[in-house]
């Protein structure tokens, strides 16, 4: 608000640009509330941009909420396909859920994943999403939120374009009243092992599995 008064009631997105020598100066976060949480995003650079991406969690109904937003920064609509897979609900396995979305040039889309995929379930539901954007086009970029229908908790993670074979996380908090969770998706048609190793701030191994 302060930077840009004029766009206080805009719902969309930013774009920064430097100049001058060297090109890549700048990394950047941002951050956006809900009623009480806040949500925190790193500065996605115009190389993230991806034809294909993966979210490897979401989660929906009991009190959570999932949304799923893409943004095409090129100056060209973009057609993406959508994909809602590895769905489970009270251990049961769901079939997946594809639909279609055209993004207009420079456009912004944004959409509770219950709606956009049609989405009904009793109890809590997880699984992943997949894009994929049709023709030659020069890809998107996208995050996915998760949030409380009360509005007390609130976190974003960004898409990813591919796989790697080795993972770092540079936090884990466990006991006295914190836990942390790990999702991991295989984007391949092959079956993969993991092996994931905890260490503590000392460098001393606390546990495999």
């Amino acid at each position: 608000s302060s930077l840009l008064p004029g766009a206080v009631a805009t719902d969309g997105y930013l774009v920064v640009e430097s100049s001058g020598s060297p090109a890549d100066t700048l990394v950047g976060i941002q951050t956006y509330r809900n009623q009480s949480d806040i949500a925190l995003l790193n500065a996605i650079p115009d190389s993230s941009r991806a034809r294909t991406g993966y979210i490897p969690h979401l989660i929906a109904f009991s009190v959570f909420v999932s949304r799923f937003t893409l943004v095409n920064p090129t100056n060209q609509a973009q057609t993406v396909t959508l994909t809602a897979e590895n769905l489970e609900s009270n251990g049961q396995t769901l079939a997946p859920s594809t639909v279609n979305r055209t993004i207009p040039a420079n456009g912004r889309f944004e959409e509770n994943i219950v709606t956009l995929f049609g989405l009904s379930s009793p109890a809590l539901l997880a699984g992943s999403i997949r894009w994929q954007t049709q023709g030659d086009t020069a890809g998107v970029v996208g995050f996915l939120d998760y949030g409380t229908t009360d509005g007390v908790l609130l976190s974003a993670v960004p898409a990813q374009s591919s796989g790697y074979s080795d993972l770092f996380f540079s936090h884990v908090a466990q006991g006295s009243g914190f836990y942390t969770g790990l999702a991991f998706l295989n984007p391949n048609v092959q079956a993969t092992v993991i092996a994931i190793d905890v260490f503590n701030q000392d460098g001393i191994k606390m546990g495999s599995a």
